[in-house]
């Protein structure tokens, strides 16, 4: 991890804490839904890089983690391509969503903020298999 990519992790955790404090393991899990949403299909995916940073356009916290496409069964052609997947950490709705996820990926839910390189380190270099659906 670059002095950059640091500072940003740490940032990113010091805003969810100071957002959240210990209440973070209160907000629960999103029910239904999961994981992308387009190519629309069953794929298996490896997780090549996972960390925090900030979106581009609102400058929101969130997991970000990039993906690559090991497998899909309707569209061989896009094996090989590069998925990413971001998890906000901003609102109690995007860290259900986070929380259900990692439910479903077999991983402890968000109980602090710090807990976030946790779940960091734990979506990093997995494969999974998932649906990803058309909105």
């Amino acid at each position: 991890m670059t002095d950059n990519e640091q500072s940003t992790h740490e940032e990113v955790i010091a805003s969810v804490e100071a957002q959240f404090g210990d209440a973070v393991k209160d907000v629960g899990t999103a029910e239904g839904g999961g994981f992308a949403k387009v190519p629309p299909g069953n794929v298996i995916l490896l997780t090549t890089n996972v960390f925090l940073n900030r979106s581009k356009n609102k400058q929101r916290p969130q997991i970000t983690a990039e993906c690559t496409i090991l497998d899909h069964e309707d569209s061989p052609e896009v094996v090989g391509q590069k998925y990413w997947k971001t998890w906000g950490v901003d609102t109690e709705q995007s860290i259900q969503y986070l929380n259900r996820d990692l439910t479903n990926l077999g991983f402890a839910t968000l109980q602090s903020a710090a807990d976030l390189a946790r779940v960091v380190n734990d979506l990093s270099d997995i494969r999974f298999r998932g649906a990803l659906v058309a909105k």
